[in-house]
């Protein structure tokens, strides 16, 4: 799930990359690159891109999910309440992944 725009993810402080304007990938979230990337691993069947806010889509969904990957903004309460949301979700032996588990650039 992605907002899949540049929009800021969650209600937190914007984190100092958001605040410059600045993205560490190649721009802003794109669904076509994303299925493209799908189609070459031979994943496009067995995965489903949803153009959701993560948390709100986790809270109101029924599906449970044997892989969450949390992407989220960067503040310390929005990252907590989507592994919180995400959890709910999970089947009982599903995974939560993640990234991005700092604001600052790479090799700063």
């Amino acid at each position: 799930m992605d907002l899949f725009s540049d929009a800021p993810a969650g209600t937190g402080p914007r984190t100092r990359r958001e605040r410059r304007g600045k993205r560490r990938d190649s721009g802003r979230p794109n669904r076509e690159r994303a299925l493209g990337n799908l189609r070459q691993l031979g994943l496009d069947a067995s995965v489903t891109l949803v153009k959701s806010e993560g948390t709100t889509f986790l809270r109101n969904t029924p599906d449970r999910f044997d892989f969450i990957y949390v992407d989220t903004s960067h503040d310390y309460d929005t990252t907590v309440e989507h592994i919180l949301a995400a959890v709910d979700r999970l089947t009982p032996n599903g995974w939560i992944g993640g990234d991005d588990f700092s604001d600052e650039e790479p090799g700063a």
